[in-house]
């Protein structure tokens, strides 16, 4: 596998117990500018900053921007893909079927998605860090 010549995220937790999680959700991840030819495959969703790297995409459009394999290791001789998390769910577009090979081999696809309940705890709403009027 190659190194990522870009990534949308770098997760980087130090510990399984880190609660970080980034979940990028009915989104879309295309090109920088619409009206210049971005180069296929050249891009990947993200790569583990650290071990415990933990990122879910999904019900996102995914371009032919995003590499086949779908996500990258660190740094050769030093991937860091042993305890990540790197998951899909319902992406659509060119970059979600891959033509060339499955994707990387520290993914997965997942049956449902994740739900703000399961990724911040059934409690969120009344903890003081969430604004809850972004919710709808």
């Amino acid at each position: 596998m190659t190194i990522a010549a870009g990534c949308v995220t770098a997760s980087g937790r130090t510990s399984e117990t880190d609660p970080s999680w980034y979940v990028i959700n009915n989104s879309s991840i295309r090109g920088v500018n619409a009206s210049v030819e971005a180069e296929a495959g050249i891009n990947y969703l993200g790569r583990p900053w650290r071990n415990f790297s933990r990122v879910t995409v999904q019900s996102t459009y995914l371009s032919d921007v995003v590499n086949p394999a779908g996500w990258s290791i660190w740094n050769g001789g030093d991937e860091q893909t042993s305890n990540v998390t790197y998951e899909e769910y319902a992406n659509y577009g060119p970059g979600s079927f891959p033509t060339e090979g499955p994707r990387a081999n520290f993914s997965v696809q997942i049956d449902q998605p994740r739900t703000i309940d399961f990724i911040l705890g059934e409690g969120y709403r009344d903890e003081w860090w969430v604004d809850t009027s972004y919710l709808s």
